[in-house]
């Protein structure tokens, strides 16, 4: 096994490492473009920094939009466009009445049988959303999603913009915190930014339901710094962009950015 195999510091790290190398290796015996399925931002970065220097390929990640966080990295002997890349963007529209949320249509898509890695981020505006997915599947959602929630929706597929263009759709909702907290724990940045007890942040992390930079985590006690970013299933994403100083009690400053 490589020693770059060091640079994935857990056993499912480990395995898409393992998937993405292998991608890289059919690049490399068939002079042809290759690609991964979608990756989580943190891994698709590290990925493509480190398959790129251990080959001599390029190596670049790209998710269908200029601000994507899921991508996929795509290797070849020469730069490639986001033409290139085997992603489409499957339309939704429904009633902006019965709008279903973020967290409705990743469960719709996940609903079909469909695996996470071929999904990549869903981006929402009034009456419509748009899922950019792996190519493969999407002929298969066009003709068999229905509903997101509980809101008929109606589906087609498009192929994705340039990503230089302003698009109409915003990936996320965002609200900034300022909090303040005990101890740079988890479990005390989680509840101060959800408002939730001590208790019911442990049954979240005791259910695998939270997550650090994309790593699961089972234990609420971890400690958490500057740019992490914790995400907890079903509820969004915060993102700690500066700690400051104490209060006059002792407790911590915080500046969050809470996704919807």
């Amino acid at each position: 096994m490589s020693s770059d195999y060091s640079n994935a510091q857990t056993p499912e790290e480990r395995l898409l490492l393992s998937k993405a190398r292998d991608r890289l290796f059919l690049c490399q015996e068939t002079s042809a473009p290759a690609f991964t399925d979608f990756l989580d931002p943190v891994r698709a970065d590290k990925f493509a920094r480190l398959l790129s220097k251990e080959s001599g390929l390029c190596a670049e990640a790209f998710g269908g939009e200029a601000e994507s966080e899921r991508k996929i990295i795509g290797f070849s002997e020469e730069p490639l466009s986001w033409r290139d890349y085997p992603i489409d963007a499957v339309l939704l529209a429904f009633d902006k009445r019965r709008g279903p949320a973020h967290r409705d249509i990743l469960g719709a898509l996940t609903g079909l049988g469909l695996d996470r890695c071929k999904i990549g981020d869903i981006v929402l505006t009034e009456g419509k959303a748009k899922a950019y997915v792996c190519r493969g599947v999407s002929g298969f959602i066009r003709l068999n999603l229905a509903k997101a929630g509980r809101a008929p929706v109606e589906v087609s597929i498009e192929p994705v913009e340039d990503p230089a263009r302003e698009s109409e759709f915003v990936s996320r909702r965002e609200e900034e915190l300022l909090l303040t907290v005990a101890s740079l724990r988890l479990d005390c940045v989680l509840g101060a930014a959800y408002q939730l007890s001590r208790g019911k942040v442990s049954e979240l992390v005791r259910s695998g339901r939270v997550y650090v930079n994309w790593n699961e985590v089972s234990d609420g006690s971890k400690r958490v710094g500057e740019n992490d970013v914790i995400t907890v299933r079903g509820e969004g994403r915060l993102r700690i962009i500066g700690i400051g100083g104490e209060t006059k009690s002792g407790r911590i400053k915080i500046v969050a950015v809470r996704n919807y």
